[in-house]
């Protein structure tokens, strides 16, 4: 069987012609022109705004809507193993805390969305489906996942982790790019908008306006420097040695000869310093192609940035699905991507890889969903992305009535195809040879609605990037039986090279 080739390589600029298949009127109201449509799109500094999300389609199978923009948080709900689940203003106030971190968290999430839709006011601004405001921005560790499975040791590196476990901005109102144009959409919430003794400031009662941002924010900063020399840069280096990769790669291996495992996925984080805004490099990278899943997400003290290319889940009211992605092919041209191309379709390693992965995935999925629902189609697509080509498969089902969210993302978080099969058993080896805590990286990024739908990606080519001028950049891949490891090691270099292509051109 030989997988259909699709291509996803060209940015949705807000041009109607190209949006999302929910998107249906242009914008009415409230937006933001800019001189000409051939000018670059703009974003603000979101470094204020803790919980302030950009999510970015790029080409016709990406996040299901227009790019959106949510930069006004109401309210700010963490988690975090020290201080437990609390809830806190956009100013630092604290309203709410609790030291389970849970069951708490998703029930805070329903709740604050149901307060903040009863009282919001005025007419409503719809431009697509799909979310509806007042939405839940998430961002989620990949830590996250020991409050899902309570097994310590597959994650002992969770007390090093230097972002939140989950960081959730809720807003009333948010901008989608149409015509060129920042559009106004949701409504704000009224005056008697209150939780847990909260009640909403009047600032945040007001329609807000549109993001009209100069070209001076980005073009007038120094040029700055990439990484600090000699960090980061030299693969398979990073926070791992060559020889302690060799030596975990070692490990794997024999935990796979003698059947603990089938595959496990093992990654390597890389520090550095970068001196120039995480959202020029969010712009430059969507300049070159991005990729479906872009997304750029506000933290306390660090920006995340994200060109995933994968879905991790997609809800909307009892469907579900989720685009596991294994196997890799990188290419430089036309001409070689073809035959990458021809070759990953015929793989025996990549497609075997694959089919471990959506096995997991249908397992996690049956969980929750209706028996018999379960389905994969397509099967293995050959899909083309900056750089590099993926397989791709696409498994979906009907969830049983009244499943939350909550259980929903305990079924399937962390993504089968950062984890390895079986899931538990390759997390606990993984947990032992990676010597750094991965954070947003293979954990969860996107939003909740009031209507309990969601959307996340799954955040792999992702930089974190900390106002200290920090950076922490991941890659990653499965291993199986028949891996070598210098392709492992090739493959980690391929899987950097759009991230930090980017900030190359973000540094100029």
């Amino acid at each position: 069987m030989t997988g259909r080739f699709r291509t996803y390589s060209t940015p949705h600029r807000g041009d109607p012609e190209n949006a999302p298949r929910n998107a249906r009127e242009s914008a009415s109201g409230a937006s933001g022109d800019e001189k000409s449509s051939t000018n670059p799109f703009r974003l603000p500094d979101l470094s204020g705004a803790p919980g302030s999300a950009v999510f970015w389609p790029c080409g016709s199978d990406g996040w299901d809507h227009p790019p959106v923009l949510f930069s006004n948080p109401v309210l700010i709900l963490r988690v975090n193993r020290h201080t437990g689940t609390t809830v806190e203003t956009p100013e630092g106030e604290v309203v709410a805390q609790h030291d389970d971190c849970v069951v708490t968290p998703f029930q805070w999430i329903d709740e604050i969305l149901e307060k903040l839709d009863a009282s919001s006011r005025g007419t409503a601004r719809k431009l697509f489906l799909r979310p509806a405001c007042p939405v839940a921005t998430v961002a989620m560790s990949y830590e996250y996942g020991r409050y899902f499975n309570p097994h310590e040791n597959c994650f002992p590196h969770s007390d090093k982790t230097e972002v939140d476990d989950m960081l959730v901005g809720f807003h009333t109102t948010g901008f989608a790019r149409l015509d060129n144009r920042w559009n106004l959409i949701g409504r704000p919430a009224s005056r008697s908008a209150q939780w847990h003794g909260w009640k909403i400031d009047e600032a945040s009662t007001a329609w807000p306006r549109p993001p009209l941002i100069g070209r001076k924010e980005y073009d007038a900063e120094e040029s700055s420097a990439m990484f600090g020399a000699g960090r980061g840069i030299d693969l398979p280096g990073g926070c791992m040695s060559e020889s302690d990769y060799g030596h975990a790669f070692d490990a794997i291996q024999r935990h796979l000869h003698v059947g603990n495992i089938y595959q496990a996925n093992l990654t390597v984080r890389f520090d550095g310093t970068f001196h120039s805004k995480p959202e020029r490099v969010f712009r430059r990278g969507l300049e070159m192609g991005g990729d479906r899943f872009a997304c750029l997400f506000r933290t306390s003290d660090s920006t995340h940035v994200s060109f995933s290319p994968e879905l991790f889940l997609r809800k909307w009211g009892r469907s579900i699905c989720t685009h596991p992605i294994k196997g890799t092919r990188a290419f430089r041209d036309a001409a070689e991507m073809q035959e990458a191309a021809r070759d990953l379709a015929s793989a025996g390693k990549d497609r075997a890889e694959h089919v471990m992965i959506v096995d997991l995935e249908r397992n996690d999925l049956g969980r929750i969903c209706e028996y018999g629902s379960v389905r994969v189609d397509p099967l293995m697509d050959v899909t083309s992305h900056p750089s590099l080509l993926h397989l791709e498969s696409t498994v979906y089902g009907t969830l049983r009535s009244r499943v939350t969210c909550r259980e929903v993302l305990a079924a399937l978080f962390p993504g089968g195809s950062v984890t390895g099969a079986p899931k538990k058993r390759s997390m606990e080896i993984l947990g032992g040879l990676e010597n750094r805590p991965r954070g947003i990286y293979c954990g969860a990024m996107g939003w909740i609605d009031a209507r309990g739908d969601m959307e996340f990606n799954l955040p792999i080519r992702t930089g974190t990037f900390f106002d200290d001028k920090r950076v922490q950049l991941h890659a990653g891949g499965g291993i199986v039986a028949d891996s070598d490891i210098r392709d492992e090691v090739a493959e980690l270099r391929a899987k950097l090279r759009f991230m930090l292509k980017a900030m190359r051109a973000a540094g100029t």
